[in-house]
């Protein structure tokens, strides 16, 4: 199962996804890579038109980053997670969303 993990911190936007959602061979995955291909595609995003500090780290079955909250990024973020919910919601058995705000951290 791929779990993705989104959070609204008080100075940040925070992704983390891992594991994999074993819908198929490694490297034939469509679940794996389109999860990828979002997550991915939203840090770039962030990376190359968004605004202040950005930051990740990856390995096979695992991403975490997290960029600088401000208008631009948020917008992106919530893009992220528009695009998700509707995966999530096709392939529920190998993908686990959770989204949580943190106004204190």
């Amino acid at each position: 199962m791929i779990d993705i993990f989104l959070e609204i911190r008080r100075e940040c936007l925070f992704v983390r996804a891992q594991g994999h959602s074993l819908f198929d061979k490694k490297g034939k995955d469509l679940v794996c890579c389109a999860v990828s291909t979002l997550i991915e595609s939203w840090y770039l995003t962030c990376y190359e038109l968004g605004e202040g500090h950005c930051e990740a780290s990856r390995k096979d079955g695992f991403f975490e980053a997290k960029v600088d909250k401000n208008e631009k990024n948020s917008l992106f973020f919530r893009s992220l997670y528009v695009s998700l919910v509707p995966l999530q919601r096709q392939y529920e058995s190998l993908i686990k969303l959770r989204m949580e705000e943190k106004d204190g951290s």
